[in-house]
């Protein structure tokens, strides 16, 4: 790639003097502007083109899946772009219409010769914050452009417009490039273009701090969420501690859910506590979002002792008492309790846990407190107590359902995505047809979709189907990894919530890499420190020593690798479970892996050879599961469904933090 070649972004303040204000916030900057507007429109002039790489019928087409990818990226806040179609032609400037178009110039002045787009804002100045009141995305008309995902193709240079557009986005949403420190991280908001094609952590951050959630540097929870937990909390101490509304005080509770995590944010990213306080008052004077003290190592962070944070709620108690006038309000909740539960229900959230979840465990925890314990903040339960229990729901998905004559028809290998509408997707191997979906709005009852990844053109594109693993990236795409009797782990991605595919270059694991010679289910989890673990075994088919014997069906193992990226992947040494492992020995293949929110790791697996783990049952395999606290060491195993003959055992947590466990049956055939 051409280190000449750059993506720009032009700014003009429209005001009675020229300012541009940049905040930077861990490695994204933010240029000082926002919109009025949580609907931002954005009209698509790019016209009619051939035939484009990707199949999208026109330049238009392409652009929108620009505006469908940073939607995904901003569904946790109010931000929308709006899509519209205008006539062809070049965008013009100051007209007050947001576009997206092909232009020969910007406003007169040449692009250059290395200038592939540039973004043209007009903003007004505000007290708080600068208003954005238009922007438009022009794409140098002098340049080559298809549209395509992957790398760049070789030869004459060729950019691919929905990237190039994706960044022009990022300029419009108020994100600027990153500075020249940050060179080394993958983001689509650099200056240069690169291979980077998909919105990257520091991308959807910064994006996310414009549209009101704080996820500068750490993470946070929406600040709705923040507040309904505060709310359970007023109530938990009402009814179950039954304390009185007596507690004075000056901050409402929205007050409370707001800018205590802000405090927490600074302080977690390097600020002192008071100087976290400073910039937490600033923000409420309208001084807009201040950057954070340093970057923080992910998984580095330490909370704060709690009369810092006591401290804290005090100086907020007299701002809004002293500066902002406001008359006492009452709470059952005291400053202390604020102080404590309020950090705790954080402290799970920033480590991975769902709302549901973290608000569940303050709860317990407060109830553990008023039983008699005198430790306001009990650590988690040991891995070794983690046990589960099931409730059969029977039968959600058979062979017929799926088309398939025969009822015995092998479907099987279930992998569940929920998807952003709330409904459940759940992809399976159709006998020898591919993988298939079928759609259901409570994950019980399923309606068969069709064919998502037909097995003779995968084959014929050197990626055969088997079993898969579906796993959902931070940038709302959606990766599905296929391991088969004949391969490594291949993988596809999908921008539709999985309805269309695409296969990505290259296997994520080699046969050689895992010393198997064939992978199967690489079934993956996003940990705390933001990388990501895989788990897998070997498929059965293809090994000549895997076969039957007198002592019943072949061993099988488990493993890991891990990786930065989703892409490359690094298996890591040893066996974790089945023959060769340290304890657990007995045979295990078809792994899928729970990440709690206590920081507990489960496997989920079918032993094949129960009675060499000592459980006896009346078929001939079981779902067992082992826990563990570091991911990588397991000392026991417990069975956890035993008729059927279940195997490739899938679990999906729903919004309401239950879990659903989908399995196939080699005596049903369905899952």
């Amino acid at each position: 790639m051409n280190s000449n070649v750059g993506i720009g972004c032009r700014s003009v303040i429209v005001s009675l003097g020229l300012a541009v204000v940049a905040h930077t916030a861990l490695a994204f900057t933010l240029t000082g502007r926002r919109w009025a507007t949580d609907h931002i429109p954005m009209t698509l002039q790019l016209g009619q083109s051939g035939g484009l790489r990707d199949g999208s019928v026109d330049w238009d087409a392409c652009g929108r899946g620009s505006l469908a990818i940073w939607n995904r990226a901003l569904v946790s806040t109010t931000v929308r772009f709006i899509p519209g179609r205008g006539s062809s032609g070049p965008p013009i400037g100051l007209d007050g219409v947001n576009s997206i178009g092909f232009a020969g110039d910007l406003l007169g002045a040449s692009f250059g010769p290395s200038v592939v787009s540039l973004t043209h804002t007009v903003a007004i100045v505000r007290d708080g914050g600068d208003e954005t009141v238009e922007a438009d995305v022009l794409l140098n008309a002098a340049q080559s452009f298809d549209c395509y995902r992957g790398p760049r193709p070789t030869g004459p240079p060729v950019y691919d417009l929905q990237r190039t557009v994706t960044h022009g986005l990022g300029h419009v949403v108020g994100l600027g490039h990153l500075d020249a420190t940050n060179e080394h991280l993958p983001a689509v908001m650099h200056a240069r273009l690169g291979e980077v094609e998909a919105l990257q952590l520091n991308d959807v951050q910064g994006a996310l701090a414009l549209g009101g959630v704080d996820a500068a540097g750490i993470p946070f929870p929406p600040r709705n969420e923040t507040l309904v937990f505060y709310q359970s909390l007023e109530s938990e101490y009402r009814d179950t501690l039954e304390r009185e509304q007596d507690e004075e005080g000056f901050v409402n509770a929205e007050g409370s859910a707001v800018w205590f995590p802000e405090w927490l944010r600074y302080v977690l990213n390097g600020c002192s506590a008071e100087e976290a306080t400073t910039r937490v008052l600033m923000q409420i004077r309208d001084g807009g979002v201040q950057p954070v003290c340093t970057e923080v190592e992910a998984g580095m962070f330490a909370f704060p002792p709690r009369n810092q944070s006591l401290d804290f709620l005090r100086a907020l108690d007299a701002f809004y008492r002293d500066e902002l006038g406001r008359s006492v309000e009452l709470s059952y909740v005291d400053l202390e309790g604020k102080a404590v539960w309020l950090s705790e229900y954080l402290r799970f959230r920033v480590n991975g846990a769902s709302d549901v979840r973290a608000r569940s465990q303050v709860i317990q925890q407060i109830r553990d407190v008023a039983g008699g314990s005198d430790n306001p903040a009990p650590m988690p339960p040991s891995c070794s107590n983690v046990r589960y229990s099931i409730t059969d729901l029977g039968l959600v998905l058979s062979a017929t359902q799926v088309g398939q004559v025969d009822p015995l028809a092998p479907v099987a290998n279930p992998t569940s995505l929920l998807l952003n509408d709330g409904r459940v997707r759940l992809f399976f191997t159709n006998t020898g047809e591919g993988i298939a979906s079928a759609i259901s709005n409570n994950g019980i009852t399923f309606e068969y979709e069709g064919i998502r990844i037909f097995g003779p053109d995968a084959n014929a594109m050197g990626a055969p189907t088997g079993p898969s693993r579906v796993f959902r990236m931070f940038d709302g795409r959606v990766r599905i990894y296929i391991g088969s009797s004949h391969s490594g782990v291949s993988s596809w991605t999908s921008s539709d919530e999985g309805q269309t595919w695409t296969l990505d270059a290259g296997e994520r694991i080699t046969q050689a890499q895992a010393e198997m010679d064939a992978i199967q289910k690489l079934s993956i989890v996003t940990l705390l420190d933001g990388t990501y673990r895989g788990y897998f075994g070997p498929a059965p088919q293809s090994n000549p020593d895997m076969t039957l014997s007198d002592t019943g069906p072949p061993d099988h193992w488990l493993r890991s690798a891990t990786s930065t990226d989703l892409l490359n992947w690094q298996v890591e040494d040893g066996i974790l479970v089945g023959p060769g492992a340290l304890t657990l020995t007995a045979s295990a293949r078809e792994v899928e892996p729970l990440l709690r929110s206590d920081g507990c790791l489960t496997l989920f697996y079918q032993l094949n050879k129960p009675q060499d783990a000592g459980i006896t049952v009346e078929g001939v395999t079981v779902v067992g599961y082992s826990t563990s606290s570091d991911g990588r060491s397991f000392t026991e195993q417990f069975p956890l469904i035993t008729p059927r003959d279940p195997a490739g055992p899938d679990v999906l947590e729903m919004p309401d933090g239950t879990w659903l466990l989908y399995h196939d049956s080699t005596t049903d055939a369905s899952e």
